[in-house]
């Protein structure tokens, strides 16, 4: 039910209320139990986990319909603006995942796919005008903005308390004034999961802003490594030294921390990440009664 639907109601009897309130139809989820029109959501994980592959798969389900994570989409306009990547091979990715849906179908609806070089803070009012702006050009309009990277979003120390509060204004002032969905990717260094040893750390305090971002979003995603997944050191002239990972594929194991109206309990659930395929598999959300994940494939 639309917030603006539920105040514009005349004062009635609580019987009566909630006649009205029965003949009011729900807006159906954009993701299934997970994000509804006008919600923000957020996705969590550490650099190079996949966050972006996985919100591009989103972002083509949201053309063409389909599932993510087992969950359904329901397919409608989207908009991608991302900061990290070439243009040129951000959209190679995104043919390698077109690829994965055959026979190629045409989309239902249209996606508008850009990267930008300049921050867009959305927690300040000249941001917020620069994505109106932006968006005023699109039609049909989106329903859906995917955002990738979070940071690149933020004016200001994101990990301040009073900046998330902002930022969480002035995107739900977007979310309602333009009938609009926001996802954005958020990097976080602090999370990591031991299943072997009964160990969760994928919770809310792993992430920068915590207090406000997670409470403030109607949804959150955290994916986490499984600790175990074989890492090497290499050195790069620019870079310096890090870490990747060697094997061709990666345990993931991702967590819904809130979903629609809190009341969702959604287990974990174990996914294979391959990067040369860019694809997620076992994709299902199953859980046993002891508490181990069933790996399910789509």
């Amino acid at each position: 039910m639309e917030r603006k639907e539920i105040f514009e109601m005349d004062i009635v009897e609580a019987d009566e209320w909630q006649k009205k309130a029965d003949s009011i139809a729900n807006s159906p989820d954009l993701i299934d139990q997970l994000l509804s029109p006008q919600q923000l959501m957020l996705e969590v994980g550490k650099h190079g986990i996949g966050k972006t592959n996985d919100l591009l798969q989103l972002f083509h389900k949201f053309s063409y319909g389909g599932r993510w994570h087992g969950l359904k989409v329901t397919p409608c306009p989207v908009l991608y603006i991302g900061w990290e990547g070439e243009p040129k091979k951000m959209s190679q990715r995104l043919d390698i995942i077109n690829l994965q849906y055959l026979p190629k179908n045409e989309p239902l609806f249209p996606r508008y796919f850009k990267m930008l070089t300049k921050k867009l803070p959305l927690n300040i009012p000249a941001g917020r005008d620069t994505f109106l702006k932006m968006i005023d050009k699109l039609n049909p309009k989106p329903l859906v903005t995917i955002l990738d990277p979070f940071k690149r979003t933020v004016q200001g120390n994101y990990s301040k308390p009073e900046i998330a509060d902002a930022w969480i204004e002035g995107v739900s002032i977007l979310a309602r004034g333009c009938n609009m969905a926001f996802i954005t990717g958020a990097h976080t260094n602090k999370i990591t999961y031991r299943r072997s040893e009964g160990e969760d750390s994928l919770g809310a305090d792993k992430v920068k802003g915590a207090g406000d971002l997670l409470d403030g979003v109607s949804s959150a995603i955290m994916i986490a490594e499984e600790v175990g997944s074989k890492r090497e050191k290499v050195t790069d002239p620019i870079k310096g030294e890090y870490s990747v990972v060697k094997w061709a594929t990666l345990s993931i194991v991702i967590k819904v921390l809130k979903a629609r109206d809190a009341i969702a309990d959604m287990p974990l659930l174990k996914v294979k990440f391959n990067h040369e395929e860019l694809r997620f598999s076992g994709q299902e959300w199953v859980v046993n009664k002891d508490g181990t994940i069933v790996e399910v494939d789509e």
